[in-house]
């Protein structure tokens, strides 16, 4: 059958090809297939490079973080030997370090180490440490053997080796000779030795009630005040050792 023919130009009619319609398509969505290929490419281009520069970072993390621990663990050896040092020579402020260094390393202990702590700060004192009187009677109040904590009952040694009402004389004696008692730290950087308030320790105990010893707000509105006077003194030498 013959095409119809175009009256106008005399030209045969043929009839559009509807699969070669569907498959042209205007240059503007060919453009914009371009676009979004080259905007995944992009982005997968970005993942991979985040990826990289992640397992990169974290890695360096972890070299740093291994580092620092080598850092501090060489840090914590150094004291302890210069405390045993000064232990061996009989200064009590050496026996007093090497008790608050064992403490440390057993401070999740709520029995038998307890004790040797106790019998530690308890050679110190007999030799003339203050610091080890201060800690020997929060332990006695609270139990706490004095591991790199000052404040609050946390345990350790048994209520039945406790004795606060000698502890809290011990405070106080410790108290009318200084301010504060120094915390060995071992591992924390230009701060090896930081000052800690004697008054803030017997503060708490008339404030909580600590080891059955009577609430009294009147003891802790006094104790409170002498915590205040000692503030700037502690702040002071504290700031001198670059502790915070």
């Amino acid at each position: 059958m013959a095409n119809p023919i175009n009256e106008n130009n005399g030209m045969a009619l043929v009839r559009p090809n509807r699969s070669m319609k569907r498959n042209l398509q205007p240059p503007s969505r060919v453009i914009s297939h371009i676009r979004l290929g080259g905007l995944a490419l992009a982005l997968l281009l970005f993942t991979a490079c985040n990826a990289l520069v992640g397992g990169i970072v974290g890695t360096a993390d972890r070299i740093d973080d291994a580092r620092e621990s080598q850092r501090m663990s060489s840090i914590s050896e150094d004291s302890q030997a210069r405390y045993k040092a000064m232990a061996d020579s009989g200064d009590p402020k050496g026996l007093y370090y090497m008790a608050f260094v064992h403490a440390a390393k057993h401070r999740s202990d709520r029995g038998g180490d307890a004790y040797a702590v106790k019998q530690m700060y308890e050679e110190a004192v007999a030799k003339g440490s203050n610091d080890a009187k201060a800690m020997l009677g929060n332990m006695l109040v609270c139990g706490d053997t004095g591991s790199l904590w000052t404040g609050g009952c946390l345990g350790g040694l048994p209520k039945s080796a406790r004795d606060p009402k000698r502890g809290l004389a011990l405070l106080k004696e410790a108290a009318e000779k200084s301010c504060s008692f120094t915390e060995p730290l071992m591992a924390y950087g230009l701060c090896r030795e930081r000052e800690a308030s004697i008054p803030n320790m017997i503060k708490l105990i008339y404030r909580d009630g600590d080891g059955g010893i009577p609430k009294n707000p009147e003891q802790e509105a006094y104790w409170r005040s002498r915590e205040a006077t000692c503030k700037p003194k502690i702040d002071e030498i504290n700031r001198q050792r670059g502790c915070n």
